[in-house]
């Protein structure tokens, strides 16, 4: 397990923010970047960067070229020399704020896997398994992939007007995957419980903010599927009372369904 970070002796922090490539101009005044990366979720990044003039009516940095919506950002960030990526995406929105006197340029960024939300699609597959329509879709929008292997193959399967994204949000879901989106390249995997942890954190000592929720609404005690066979014309049924989850502290999953 990697310790905290608190733990290195270094804790002068650096960040940068490029655009197409460029590190931006080192006079701009950044007040805060905001990232979010989540399972399912297309990742963002927001920066506020100090922009404007009362005196001079003008917004000096929104006028320039380089936070035009499209463009290619990556930001990064370390201790003292040090720097790792955490975005990469594209600029979509450009925007100017006013906050209590003070005014901002507010730059709103997406991962490029955004392409496969902006339209409704109709398609029809043939003879495919899951993860080879999955692979086609995140193909379809020039993005790189990793896909678990599915078995089924479907004779027939519909998207209709409907996202790659959801579609494939969906198609996901039923195979039992999640959808992890890291700068530009989409990974479809199944859970790994045995997994070692990634990042050990100590409530006292290195944690900011921390929201841990027990939620038993949708716990279910067991699960029951119906369904018509065609090949005998009967109906087929399937039961399962059981769960493979990891634990989560003293309460397990049966108590709470």
């Amino acid at each position: 397990m990697a310790d905290s970070p608190i733990n290195d002796k270094s804790i002068y922090v650096s960040f940068s923010i490029k655009v197409d490539g460029s590190e931006i101009d080192d006079t701009y005044q950044v007040k805060e970047v905001e990232i979010s990366k989540s399972v399912n979720r297309i990742p963002k990044a927001n920066f506020l960067i100090y922009d404007g003039s009362a005196s001079k009516s003008d917004f000096e940095i929104s006028n320039t070229n380089t936070f035009v919506p499209g463009a290619e950002i990556e930001i990064s960030a370390g201790y003292e020399s040090g720097s790792n990526t955490l975005f990469k995406g594209i600029i979509t929105k450009h925007e100017l704020q006013l906050r209590g006197g003070k005014s901002f340029l507010a730059v709103e960024c997406r991962d490029k896997a955004l392409k496969m939300t902006t339209s409704r699609k109709n398609a029809f597959f043939s003879e495919m398994k899951d993860s080879d329509i999955l692979s086609q879709l995140i193909d379809d929008s020039g993005l790189e992939k990793d896909v678990d292997s599915t078995t089924y193959t479907h004779k027939e399967l519909v998207q209709y007007y409907v996202s790659d994204w959801d579609f494939m949000l969906i198609r996901a879901e039923v195979n039992g995957l999640l959808v992890y989106v890291s700068d530009g390249k989409v990974s479809l995997k199944k859970p790994d419980f045995s997994a070692a942890a990634d990042l050990k954190l100590t409530y006292g000592i290195d944690l900011i903010d921390f929201n841990a929720v027990m939620n038993s609404e949708e716990q279910l005690k067991k699960v029951s599927c119906y369904s018509w066979h065609y090949s005998d014309q009967g109906m087929a049924n399937d039961e399962s009372s059981t769960t493979t989850s990891p634990k989560q502290g003293n309460i397990t999953t049966k108590k709470l369904s």
